[in-house]
């Protein structure tokens, strides 16, 4: 895992993920050349990640929709960096 500066987090460069600067309520998540935002809440002690509000990829990518898997994929990948560094996440 490493942190690029105060925001953004990255396992072994598989995906990297960030609160959006101008929009804290939503996360960015990117995974190569597919990005996608979604909703979060920020906790005292964490984040609640709103799992229905991941649906898409971004562009060039807006067609694909994402199934199931990725968004278990997604959820697991956030939750187990912000674990190892003692945050909560609720699945919401």
């Amino acid at each position: 895992m490493r942190t690029d500066g105060p925001k953004m987090i990255s396992d072994d460069g598989s995906f990297e993920f960030e609160l959006d600067q101008l929009d804290r309520t939503k996360m960015i998540y990117r995974e190569g050349s597919y990005v996608t935002k979604f909703d979060v809440e920020m906790l005292t002690n964490g984040l609640a990640i709103v799992k229905r509000s991941i649906v898409r990829w971004a562009a060039p990518h807006e067609d694909e929709l994402l199934c199931a898997e990725d968004q278990k994929r997604i959820i697991a990948n956030i939750s187990s960096i912000l674990k190892e560094i003692g945050e909560k996440v609720i699945i919401d």
